[in-house]
């Protein structure tokens, strides 16, 4: 990264209105808070660890606090297909409007391809959406996943240098797990 000039980054996770909205009890608001305290430590100390001059922050995702064209660089792994459809269209809009242009962005999303492979029930609240019920870290969370369609809209105006369709794997379990597209775009 320094190589290619980017000093500048931003790691955002979600807290949308819709998150909000589907965090029901203070013990998983709790575990979430502990979650984002560690990644952020973790985050600090890689930076001090080899003089990165790197910054993380937890925001809105679907209000940026921050000024127009004001990263280099934005990395968004596993965290805006938490969301419903609305939510996850005003989150890259944020992403674009947040990233200076020529600047790269790195997202992670859903592929719907995911839906196929699930043997438990799930409650649709879109075509494209559910929310996990059963009794762990997600519970009650949205999960957007994207086709090559919605892919191909929600990352229109972008510059794309890069997207892999990726299936995660248990080797061990011998089970096949969801499918996520990895996105590496420029802004125009």
């Amino acid at each position: 990264v320094e190589q290619e000039g980017i000093r500048r980054w931003m790691a955002k996770k979600g807290k949308n209105e819709q998150y909000q909205e589907y965090l029901i009890d203070k013990k998983r608001e709790s575990e979430f808070n502990q979650l984002l305290q560690s990644s952020r430590e973790k985050l600090k100390e890689l930076s001090n660890n080899n003089d990165l001059d790197i910054s993380c922050h937890v925001s809105d995702m679907i209000n940026l606090e921050y000024k127009e064209n004001e990263f280099d660089c934005l990395m968004a792994y596993h965290v805006i297909s938490h969301s419903d459809s609305a939510g996850v269209r005003k989150a890259i809009k944020e992403i674009k409007r947040v990233v200076k242009p020529s600047g790269e962005i790195f997202i992670t999303l859903g592929s719907i391809k995911t839906l196929s492979l699930m043997t438990k029930k799930y409650r649709y609240i879109e075509e494209n959406v559910i929310i996990k019920e059963e009794d762990d870290h997600e519970k009650g969370i949205p999960h957007f996943y994207a086709n090559d369609i919605i892919l191909r809209d929600l990352l229109e105006g972008l510059e794309i240098i890069n997207i892999r369709l990726i299936q995660n794997i248990d080797l061990v379990g011998n089970k096949k797990h969801g499918w996520h597209y990895f996105v590496h775009a420029k802004v125009k």
